[in-house]
């Protein structure tokens, strides 16, 4: 069973999850970026707050964002694979295919496919 102070951590990054696609979904992309980046800082591998950037970083164009944001949810994805039993879920766990989706739209939009990795 987990811990009231895991308990608690992971409803307070799902609380700011909420708020950054609540944004998000209003338009207000400056208020829904700051949200995602704010829990970040506080835990630089939440992959909600991962998902959220790349989410509006193509949005805004911003293709070096999407490819950044992008390939760190795919790789924090990968870690709860690895180890599905020991997780706290996130909120975008199934979002892996659309996010492949960002990240080659966002080389396309670049045109730099060469950098394709």
């Amino acid at each position: 069973e987990l811990s009231n102070s895991l308990k608690t951590s992971h409803l307070y990054a799902w609380s700011f999850f909420i708020a950054s696609m609540g944004s998000y979904r209003m338009g207000q992309l400056e208020e829904a970026r700051d949200y995602a980046q704010r829990y970040l800082k506080k835990n630089p591998e939440h992959m909600d707050s991962n998902f959220m950037l790349a989410l509006i970083a193509s949005d805004e164009g911003r293709w070096d964002d999407v490819i950044l944001y992008g390939k760190t949810f795919l790789e924090l994805l990968k870690c709860v694979e690895d180890r599905k039993d020991s997780v706290i879920l996130e909120t975008t766990m199934n979002e892996g295919p659309f996010v492949n989706t960002l990240i080659g739209h966002a080389y396309h939009a670049k045109n730099s496919f060469a950098d394709i990795a």
